[in-house]
Formats: structure tokens, C-alpha cells, sequence
């Protein structure tokens, strides 16, 4: 399951200094695009908008990428 956008796991993810050990290839471009938004500054705007694109990727993709959002976020 996908933490809501308030969750303390997405600041722990897109501000985690390492890659979290994914497999899925199209994780690993969104998380490139997340590390682009936030190469410019990490405001809180950029934050933000890198947890948007992370969340809506996660969401349109849950089941093909469940794999990864578990190991980024741990089993529920």
C-alpha cells in the first residue's frame, strides 16, 4: 500500500542520500526525474512537487511496482 503524501517515508525518500534497492527499470527513471526536481534546490515547493510525481507514479503503477514501493517503504 502507498503511504499517504504526509507520510515521514517520502521526505526519508526523496531526500535519502542513497538509492533505495529497486528492480523495476521505471522506478528507477522516476526516481532520476525526483532526483532532477530536487538538483536545483530542495525548497519545500520542490519537495513537494517531487513527492506529487513519486506518489501519482506509485499510484498509476501499484501493481506492476510492487516490489519496489515495499522495499522503499517496508511490508505492510
Amino acid at each position: 500500500m502507498i503511504p499517504h503524501k504526509a507520510d515521514h517515508r517520502w521526505l526519508k525518500f526523496i531526500l535519502g542520500a542513497e538509492d533505495p534497492p529497486v528492480s523495476n527499470l521505471s522506478t528507477k527513471m522516476m526516481m532520476m526525474r525526483v532526483r532532477m526536481i530536487l538538483g536545483g534546490g530542495s525548497s519545500s515547493e520542490r519537495i513537494q512537487e517531487a513527492i506529487d510525481l513519486a506518489y501519482d507514479f506509485f499510484e498509476k503503477n501499484e501493481l506492476s511496482v510492487k516490489e519496489d514501493i515495499d522495499a522503499i517503504f517496508g511490508k505492510e
